[in-house]
C-alpha cells in the first residue's frame, strides 16, 4: 500500500470537496452543493480513517492563498515534511495495532481450543460441529450454497447472509483458506463454527470491518453441494 499517496490523494480531494462547496456554510441546496457535499463526506471519512488531525480552517486558507496567488505560507520542502511526517505516524499506529490484534488473535485461540467441542487442525483452523450434516462434503471446485454469519472475537459482526436474506454460492477456491479447509470438512446440511487464525484469514491486511491480524469467527451452514460448474467448449 503506498501510504503516501494515499494520503496525498485524500488531502487533495479534501481540498477540492471545500473548493467546490465554496467554502460556504449551510446545508447543500442544489445539485452541485449535494455533489461538493458528497465528496467532502467520502473524503473526509478517508482521512477520518487514517486518524490524520487536520485543521479545516487551515485547508480553506490554503486554498484561498493558491486561488489569489498569494505566496503560500510553507515551502515546498516544509510541505512534504508535514505529509511524511503524518505518513510516518499512520504507518507507526498500523503497526502498533497489527502487533496487538496478533497477540489478542493468539490468546483467543489458545483458551479457545481447550472449549468442549473445539477441535482443532493441524494448520491451526479451529472448528465446533453445531449440526452435522448427511450429505456431500464439497471440493475444490464444488458449487456451495451456504448462509454463514462472521464476527471478530470480541462479538462485533461484519458480515452475515442472513441478514441480507440470500444465501452465498461460491468455489470454496474463490474464499479465504480458512473457509476452504472448514467446508471441505463439512457435509450437506451441517453447520459448523469456525475460529480462523490471522494467517488462514487475511493477515495483516486490513479489510472493511476486519482489522489487521484479525482472528474471525463464523458461524457457516452448508446448505447445498453442486458439482464443479462445466468449462465451455472451445
Amino acid at each position: 500500500m503506498k501510504k503516501t499517496a494515499s494520503l496525498m490523494n485524500a488531502l487533495v480531494f479534501a481540498l477540492g470537496a471545500l473548493f467546490l462547496a465554496g467554502c460556504q456554510p449551510g446545508n447543500p441546496k442544489n445539485d452541485k452543493d449535494k455533489l461538493s457535499y458528497t465528496i467532502g463526506v467520502n473524503y473526509g471519512k478517508q482521512l477520518k480513517a487514517q486518524k490524520v488531525d487536520v485543521n479545516p480552517k487551515m485547508i480553506a486558507k490554503a486554498i484561498e492563498d493558491v486561488l489569489a496567488d498569494k505566496e503560500l505560507a510553507l515551502k515546498d520542502e516544509e510541505m512534504k515534511g508535514a505529509i511524511d511526517k503524518a505518513n510516518q505516524e499512520i504507518q507507526k499506529r498500523a503497526q502498533e495495532e497489527a502487533a496487538g490484534n496478533l497477540a489478542k488473535a493468539k490468546a483467543f485461540l489458545d483458551e479457545n481450543k481447550g472449549k468442549d467441542g473445539v477441535e482443532t487442525s493441524d494448520s491451526g483452523l479451529q472448528m465446533m460441529v453445531l449440526e452435522e450434516g448427511t450429505g456431500p462434503s464439497p471440493k475444490e471446485d464444488s458449487q456451495v450454497v451456504v448462509h454463514y454469519k462472521g464476527t471478530l472475537i470480541d462479538g462485533t459482526e461484519f458480515d452475515s447472509s442472513y441478514k441480507a436474506n440470500k444465501p452465498a454460492e461460491f468455489t470454496p477456491a474463490a474464499v479465504i483458506k480458512g473457509w476452504q479447509e472448514g467446508l471441505k470438512k463439512m457435509k450437506k446440511g451441517g453447520k459448523y463454527k469456525l475460529f480462523i487464525p490471522p494467517e488462514l484469514a487475511y493477515g495483516s491486511v486490513p479489510r472493511p470491518g476486519i482489522p489487521s491480524n484479525s482472528a474471525l469467527i463464523f458461524e457457516v451452514e452448508l446448505l447445498d453441494v453442486k458439482p464443479a460448474a462445466k468449462k465451455a467448449k472451445k
